[in-house]
């Protein structure tokens, strides 16, 4: 042979190659060992698997998971009332605050007539549209 290869399952190469050759026959045999591992048990691993999903501990995992996300669903829609109810009242003060500014706003220019500033958020537009 000219050059490094197998004949009738035996390796044949040079001494130069032979390092080379030990080598890449090293890879092969961990790769094949990492292949062989990983295959080991597969059966009854499987079967191990089949037991968890059918058993009751992970029926139990499963219902403890789909019991918090309820927990959390609820808590999420009872805060959402009550901030609403919250924000409810603060918008009716907010509204009675600017109704009672508004008449206190009318009082002084009623008494005070031109003397005093105009608000123009409190005034009528005066873009000439009619009320509806």
């Amino acid at each position: 042979m000219d050059r490094m290869g197998q004949r009738e399952g035996v390796w044949i190469c040079t001494y130069d190659e032979f390092k080379s050759l030990c080598c890449v026959l090293r890879e092969m045999i961990m790769q094949v060992g990492t292949a062989v591992a990983a295959q080991e048990n597969k059966d009854d691993k499987r079967v191990m698997i089949y037991i968890y999903l059918t058993g009751s501990e992970f029926f139990m995992h499963i219902e403890s998971i789909v019991g918090s996300f309820r927990k959390l669903k609820t808590d999420i829609a009872s805060e959402r009332r009550a901030y609403e109810r919250i924000w409810n009242e603060r918008d009716k003060n907010l509204d009675l605050v600017i109704s009672n500014t508004a008449q206190m706003y009318g009082s002084i220019k009623g008494i005070a007539g031109a003397a005093i500033a105009t608000v123009q958020s409190l005034e009528l537009p005066s873009s000439g549209t009619t009320a509806e």
